[in-house]
C-alpha cells in the first residue's frame, strides 16, 4: 500500500491523560510511514508543559532528544531559577519533513510553546508552517504565593518561555503562514472543512492556496478522490487521531 499523504491529529487540551494517546497516536503514524503532519491545535488553550515538551518530542523526532525545547526565564533578581527544557527520549517520535499547524486567537499558552519550540529546528528541507489566524499570544507563565497564613494563594506571571533562539516575545500571537476562517458547519476532520483544506493544499504544494478557500476545499476533495481508486479510501489517506 502507498503512503498516506499525510497524519491529521487534533489536540483539544494539554493534560496527562493525553500522553499515552499521542503516543499511540505516533506509533500508528509510524507504522504508516508519515512524513507530513497536519495538527490542529484551533482550541486548545494549553495546560500542562510537561505534555507539551512530550509532544513537542514526538514531533521533533529522534534526533533532536536532549536539545532545547524551550527556556524558562525569570527576571533579573532571579535569575538563578532560570531553567531550559530538552527534547526527551520517545519511542514513537517520527522524523516529519513538515508540520501544518492550524491555530486561532483560542490557541494558547502550550499550544504556542510548541510550535515556537520547534521552530528552529525544522529549516532547508524540513519546515513548521501554521494556517488559520494567529494565535492568542501568551509567552509568559505564573508561579504560585501563598498568604494570610497559606489559606489564600496569589498566582502572578513571574516568566516568560522562549525558544533555543531566545524567541518568545509573542504577545501579538504567533502569525500564520496561510490565513483561513474556521468552518463551523463543519466536523473537525472534514477534508472540505476551509481549515483543514488549506493545511491539505499546503502540504501538496508547499505554498497558501491562491483561490478562496471554498474552492481549495473542492479541489483538495476531488484530489483526495482521484488518489482513492489506486490508494485506498480518503479515510485511510488522511489518518485521523482525536
Amino acid at each position: 500500500m502507498n503512503q498516506p499523504i499525510a497524519g491529521y491529529l487534533v489536540l483539544s487540551t494539554f493534560i496527562s491523560t493525553a500522553n499515552q494517546q499521542l503516543r499511540d497516536a505516533f506509533a500508528m503514524f509510524s507504522q504508516a510511514g508519515i512524513q507530513d503532519l497536519i495538527v490542529d491545535l484551533r482550541y486548545n488553550g494549553g495546560g500542562l508543559v510537561s505534555t507539551a515538551n512530550l509532544f513537542a518530542s514526538l514531533l521533533a523526532g529522534p534526533g533532536s532528544t536532549g536539545l532545547t525545547f524551550s527556556s524558562t526565564e525569570f527576571n533579573s533578581a532571579n535569575a538563578m531559577q532560570n531553567v531550559s527544557t530538552s527534547f526527551s527520549a520517545e519511542a514513537n517520535a517520527i522524523t516529519l519533513n513538515r508540520i501544518v499547524f492550524i491555530t486561532t486567537g483560542s490557541s494558547a499558552s502550550a499550544s504556542e510553546l510548541v510550535i515556537n519550540g520547534l521552530e528552529p529546528y525544522f529549516t532547508g528541507a524540513r519546515e513548521v508552517a501554521s494556517v488559520g489566524s494567529a494565535t492568542f499570544g501568551k509567552p509568559v507563565g505564573q508561579s504560585g504565593f501563598e498568604f494570610c497564613n497559606s489559606s489564600k494563594l496569589l498566582r502572578a506571571v513571574t516568566f516568560r518561555t522562549t525558544n533555543v533562539n531566545g524567541v518568545g516575545d509573542y504577545f501579538n500571537g504567533l502569525p500564520v503562514d496561510c490565513a483561513a476562517g474556521d468552518d463551523l458547519t463543519r466536523l473537525l476532520g472534514d477534508v472540505n472543512e476551509n481549515m483543514l483544506a488549506t493545511a491539505i493544499s499546503y502540504i501538496q504544494n508547499g505554498s497558501c492556496p491562491t483561490s478562496v478557500v471554498r474552492n481549495i476545499a473542492g479541489t483538495t476533495q476531488q484530489a483526495f478522490k482521484a488518489a482513492s481508486i489506486e490508494q485506498g479510501t480518503t479515510a485511510q489517506r488522511l489518518l485521523k487521531a482525536y
